[in-house]
């Protein structure tokens, strides 16, 4: 007797698309929300080392700058590398540029942790190598990926809620690293589960269409045509 729950192995097959689509989500969610979050610490960090606004403002401005000038060799990278492989070490640049920032007492090292390594390890693993893998995934419901993993954005205004919460319960240091080991590694983690390239790497087909033979039963072989 057929049983009616599906067993564990086809679910997962069915469905894997769905699953990175939220993999990809919660990973552009995340990342935007580790750069909203720097104001929630902007305040905290002047109160403690009393710099004045306008020099330590410039964090904020080079993180996005240095974005800006790498997302491009983000594009050129995953195609040459893969989005399975650029996609976790970015985002493993970007939590432990978050966690160190925690243990920083300077303001050009904010500048070159906060600002230069964070804003690289968000251009390699955000956006573009995200749509990237999307774009292999998804055909027919194409625009809908699209669109809710750009919905992940509502979720980078819950961190740097968090973070300011987390700032006044625990103080801007502990703070920094309770949301890179408590939210930055679970994404991590789904990255690592879950990336693929494309989906005949695992021998599915985009839409998580079911497998179809190459040859079905009773059809004519194809015949290559030879041009000479």
């Amino acid at each position: 007797m057929t049983s009616l729950v599906p067993r564990p192995a086809s679910f997962l097959r069915r469905n894997y698309h769905w699953l990175l689509l939220a993999t990809v989500t919660l990973t552009l969610g995340t990342a935007q929300g580790f750069r909203y979050q720097f104001s929630a610490f902007y305040v905290a960090m002047l109160e403690e080392f009393h710099w004045d606004r306008a020099s330590a403002a410039g964090i904020g401005s080079v993180n996005v700058l240095t974005y800006g000038a790498l997302v491009v060799f983000s594009g050129i990278a995953v195609d040459r590398f893969g989005p399975r492989l650029l996609m976790p070490i970015g985002f493993l640049v970007y939590i432990l540029a978050i966690l160190w920032s925690g243990f920083l007492d300077q303001l050009w090292q904010f500048y070159a942790v906060t600002g230069v390594l964070a804003g690289a390890g968000f251009a390699f693993s955000g956006f573009i190598p995200g749509m990237v893998v999307l774009t292999t995934w998804f055909v027919r419901r194409r625009g809908l990926a699209f669109g809710v993993a750009q919905s992940g954005n509502g979720l980078s205004f819950l961190i740097a809620s968090a973070a300011q919460l987390l700032i006044a319960a625990v103080g801007w240091r502990a703070a920094y690293g309770i949301i890179a080991l408590g939210i930055g590694a679970p994404v991590l983690l789904l990255l690592l589960l879950f990336i693929r390239r494309r989906p005949r790497d695992l021998g599915l087909f985009a839409d998580g269409e079911p497998d179809q033979p190459a040859n079905p039963a009773g059809a004519a072989p194809r015949r290559s045509l030879r041009v000479v």
